[in-house]
């Protein structure tokens, strides 16, 4: 897998970037312990003018999901940034490949999220009863072809795997997934299809309003025209 991040948007408070599949964004506890296919290293590596200490990770993308993430440059941008994320101001819209045909043309998912106790680190729809997590997923079909799906997702609240495992519930995980899925060897992908296609939130700063909007990946790109589901 050819991994790489770039910035498509700077100033002086917030950063944009667009990842590829396979690198990490999480919270760092110890940055002598990370390894290089994080994004703090790996994006440092190729901005000299960026560093570790302005470098306020705001929200986490699964390691492979694509697309974009927003960075902070100061704690102040970090403060807010987090604040609109927790109280769901940021509007996110991810695109995925599902298995299989969408029956509903859209719809929304409503069905808490918690830990998995026999396998940690995996989700499954729980009761608020037995510990799940209110979670809320808007999804639009885009495109059906050769039974598999392109999708439009919009998360409303932002629980760990949310939109990997609402596909999975609703019958139509995401190609390529090997926690949330039976079939995804048979993709032969090296990641899973879905990305974070867009966003837009309010500047830390100037409080304007900041929207942007990045292409498929490669991968990506493969499986939808391997599918016929090209636009």
């Amino acid at each position: 897998m050819s991994l790489y991040a770039y910035i498509i948007y700077e100033d002086d408070n917030i950063f944009v970037i667009n990842k590829s599949s396979g690198i990490e964004v999480d919270t760092v506890l110890s940055f002598d312990k990370i390894k290089y296919c994080h994004i703090i290293p790996f994006v440092c590596k190729s901005y000299p003018h960026l560093s570790r200490d302005n470098f306020f990770l705001v929200h986490r993308l699964d390691k492979y999901t694509s697309g974009i993430v927003v960075v902070a440059k100061n704690k102040e941008s970090q403060k807010f940034l987090e604040n609109e994320f927790k109280k769901h101001f940021v509007e996110k819209t991810y695109h995925a490949i599902l298995k299989g045909h969408v029956y509903d043309d859209k719809d929304i998912i409503n069905k808490p999220i918690g830990k998995d106790k026999r396998e940690p680190n995996k989700r499954k729809i729980l009761s608020i009863q037995s510990g799940g997590q209110k979670a809320i997923t808007e999804y639009k079909v885009l495109k059906r072809k050769n039974n598999h799906t392109l999708i439009l997702l919009k998360p409303k609240t932002g629980r760990t795997h949310q939109l990997r495992v609402h596909c999975a519930y609703i019958g139509h995980p995401i190609i390529g997934d090997r926690i949330y899925s039976f079939n995804a060897k048979e993709y032969k992908m090296k990641g899973f299809a879905l990305i974070a296609k867009s966003i837009s939130f309010k500047h830390p700063k100037i409080k304007k309003v900041m929207k942007f909007n990045v292409d498929y990946d490669k991968e990506f790109i493969q499986m939808l025209e391997k599918f016929e589901l090209i636009k």
